[in-house]
C-alpha cells in the first residue's frame, strides 16, 4: 500500500512538471511570435 502511495505522488509531480514545461514553451512561442511581428512591422 505504501509503495502505491509513493508512485501516485511521483506521478502528480511529473504532471506538474509537464504543465510547467508546456506553459514555458507556450510563453516562448508567444515571445518569438511577438518579436517576429515587431520585426516585420519595423521592416515595412
Amino acid at each position: 500500500m505504501g509503495e502505491v502511495q509513493c508512485d501516485v505522488g511521483v506521478l502528480e509531480e511529473e504532471k506538474e512538471e509537464e504543465k510547467k514545461k508546456k506553459k514555458e514553451e507556450e510563453e516562448e512561442k508567444k515571445k518569438k511570435k511577438k518579436m517576429k511581428e515587431e520585426e516585420e512591422a519595423e521592416a515595412e
